[in-house]
């Protein structure tokens, strides 16, 4: 696994991955691959975790949630 945050954030990550993804295999990767992309650019673990499973690990989706100020 890549760590490009703190490891609690990567315990929140793997732990929504499995809850969102559990039986899913390649899902739980692709959201734990973009759950670090939008955690380097500066977004919350939490904030960045809810919004890649409302966009099912949607990036460009997500980017947008986060840049037009959607909650």
């Amino acid at each position: 696994m890549f760590y490009y945050g703190a490891r609690d954030s990567w315990r929140l990550c793997d732990a929504l991955a499995v809850k969102h993804y559990g039986d899913n295999p390649a899902k739980v990767r692709e959201f734990v691959k973009e759950f670090g992309v939008l955690r380097e650019m500066g977004f919350s673990p939490n904030k960045v975790a809810e919004v890649l499973a409302m966009y099912d690990n949607d990036r460009e989706k997500a980017v947008w949630h986060f840049l037009n100020g959607s909650t």
